[in-house]
């Protein structure tokens, strides 16, 4: 049985987030772009490392195209980030441009890229779908 891939408008919203982690070698830049359907559900993902031509950054470029061909075919962006969470790796360290929300009020400690990117989503499209944004589906709005 093979999923049918839902493609995005060729035209479509997005968020671009920018954040830093700061790390004892240092602070490394990140940019996050979500691309959207016009639902605000969450439909592909762009993740850009300072250092282009790294393994890290080709590493989350491997995992950003995953996860978009994965959503787009059906599979809740929650499968994802429950199994990404918690993941270590360098750098880790605290986030500069997280949410306060994010963190409860406090400064979000991040135990890799893909940790906090994880967090990110997860905050952002808890229900797989733009936070704030309202819900076709259920008639209301969507958040926590």
């Amino acid at each position: 049985m093979t999923a049918e891939r839902q493609r995005l408008d060729d035209e479509r919203q997005s968020i671009t987030h920018h954040f830093m982690i700061r790390s004892p070698d240092g602070e490394r830049d990140f940019y996050l772009t979500v691309g959207m359907y016009a639902d605000g559900r969450l439909g592909e993902i762009f993740i850009k490392a300072g250092k282009e031509g790294s393994f890290s950054s080709a590493a989350l470029d491997a995992l950003a195209c995953a996860i978009s061909i994965g959503v787009q075919h059906g599979i809740p962006v929650g499968q994802f980030t429950t199994k990404l969470r918690h993941i270590k790796c360098e750098p880790a360290g605290l986030v500069t441009g997280a949410p306060e929300e994010l963190a409860g009020g406090h400064k979000f400690f991040a135990q890799s890229p893909i940790d906090y990117i994880a967090a990110y989503l997860d905050w952002r499209w808890p229900s797989g779908v733009l936070r704030g944004r309202a819900d076709a589906a259920c008639g209301g709005e969507v958040g926590r």
